[in-house]
């Protein structure tokens, strides 16, 4: 089935397969009216009033038919399934997703969400939310009552939208650049003294007083004249604060975030990794490697909760889709390179690390999307796990924009004695009168295999005596598999298909 993108927040337009679609202007008159009402039905004489300003000529009812014939093949769907025949009329029927509007609310939402707690995260999705405007709703479409109000009401969000913005990127302590957003904005919308104030207070934590009193002044002055009134209280207080250097206009400190320990004898190899990362010059690649069990998908979910800027590639089929959503990124009706493009403009922003695992088994369109991520000079250092095999055959090497001279491959090793002793008392209830016993037991039979060990651990807690250990990994999943109901090992192999 093509995709289908719908968009309003500019001129009217539709994309099919991320190919924009040509249309007259009436066809795009009439997909804006429908749009206006998008997934209710409007009968034909509401729609031919509409889309003739209440002067229709004798041919119109003729003349609309043909039209939704147009944007029915310029949709590459003549059936009636996404232009509905209902209520003496028709019914556009936009699926979640694919209407610009509708994305950016749904953007702007969560990034309202999110926003006390988590000012980076919130600005993000908040970038994503303007990012789908293109000028002004609708285009240069007047004179029809519904899209006026549409557009009205789009306008309106936008502008609440670039405040709560504005404020996230001072939170995040992104004030110097902010700058030139903010002047941009104030200039669009010049009577919110909410946007005003966020450049006064940028100006001052950038360091520059005099031109933060100037634009405070100038804001003052500007609205006097222009509308006859006095600017808020809380703006004439601000001028106030900056005279005295308050302390409420100073940056909000970081939020005290606790860093979670690395996992159980893994705290070398995570320091190692964190140092590689804040070089001058870090690597473009780095390469975690080990067989299974060995705990290399451990290390990397450390990585991705304790580095600040990272985040995870989701596995499985959805990988790229949640990527997206965690970066606030719209692919909707997007080509591979566009979906790069897109992704590339959130992954090189300062301190982002991008975290993947198992990156042996990654879908072949999700490998060409990395791939591409990787052409960007200014794209974000990738962590991979997967397992032991010689950085020259990385799938992340294959189409050489990433060189093996700008990669560090790191090999999970077992754990020593110490550090298995440590995650096997950690699993071992401390009423367990055989407790010592039964942990020498286990760190003997899982030659530092911290799957192994965790499973050995656990099993002799849940039985409450110890099972002759297996030989290897394979042997205790053999026998884990043994124990299950008839039929049990068919429905996972199964599933597994």
């Amino acid at each position: 089935m093509a995709a289908v993108e719908f968009r309003v927040l500019g001129p009217v337009g539709v994309t099919v397969d991320a190919e924009p679609q040509r249309l007259r202007p009436m066809e795009a008159t009439v997909l804006a009216v429908l749009l206006a009402d998008q997934n209710r039905p409007i009968t034909l004489d509401a729609l031919i009033d509409r889309v003739w300003r209440g002067q229709p000529p004798r041919t119109a009812a003729t003349a609309i038919r043909v039209h939704i014939d147009r944007l029915r093949a310029a949709m590459r769907r003549q059936d009636v399934s996404r232009l509905v025949a209902a209520a003496g009329g028709y019914r556009l029927v936009v699926e979640p997703g694919e209407l610009d509007a509708q994305r950016f609310e749904d953007a702007l939402r969560r990034g309202r969400d999110v926003a006390a707690r988590d000012p980076l995260t919130a600005g993000t999705l908040l970038r994503g939310a303007l990012a789908e405007w293109r000028g002004t709703p609708f285009g240069a479409i007047e004179g029809i009552e519904s899209i006026a109000v549409t557009r009205s009401y789009l306008e309106s969000r936008r502008a609440e939208l670039l405040v709560e913005l504005a404020e996230v990127e001072l939170a995040s302590g992104r004030h110097a650049a902010a700058i030139a957003d903010l002047r941009r904005w104030c200039a669009e919308y010049p009577e919110s003294e909410a946007l005003a104030s966020c450049l006064v207070i940028a100006l001052y934590r950038s360091g520059d007083q005099v031109a933060a009193l100037d634009e405070c002044r100038a804001f003052t002055d500007r609205f006097s004249t222009d509308y006859g009134l006095d600017a808020g209280r809380a703006f004439r207080r601000l001028e106030n604060d900056l005279l005295n250097q308050h302390p409420r206009l100073d940056p909000p400190r970081p939020l005290a975030v606790p860093v979670p320990s690395a996992p159980i004898g893994r705290q070398e190899l995570v320091d190692a990794i964190t140092r590689l990362l804040a070089a001058a010059r870090p690597p473009a690649l780095i390469a975690l490697g080990g067989r299974p069990g060995i705990g290399v998908s451990t290390v990397l979910n450390h990585l991705g909760q304790a580095l600040p800027g990272a985040v995870r590639l989701p596995p499985g089929a959805a990988a790229v889709t949640g990527l997206a959503d965690a970066l606030g990124v719209t692919l909707t009706g997007r080509s591979t390179g566009d979906r790069a493009t897109a992704l590339a403009a959130e992954l090189c922003r300062p301190g982002r690390v991008l975290i993947v695992d198992d990156v042996d088994g990654l879908a072949p369109d999700t490998v060409d999307l990395l791939l591409a991520l990787a052409r960007f000079p200014a794209v974000c250092p990738f962590v991979t796990g997967g397992r032991s095999r010689p950085l020259a055959d990385h799938r992340l090497l294959s189409d050489g924009w990433i060189a093996a001279t700008d990669c560090v491959a790191l090999e999970v090793q077992p754990l020593d004695d110490g550090a298995a002793r440590a995650l096997v008392a950690s699993l071992v209830s401390g009423t367990n009168p055989g407790r010592e016993a039964l942990v020498e037991k286990v760190v003997a039979s899982a030659g530092g295999d911290p799957f192994l060990l965790a499973a050995l651990a656990r099993e002799a807690e849940a039985t409450g005596s110890w099972v002759d250990a297996p030989a290897s990994l394979d042997e205790f999943v053999r026998r884990s598999l043994a124990g299950l109901p008839d039929g049990s090992v068919e429905l996972l192999a199964l599933a597994a298909s």
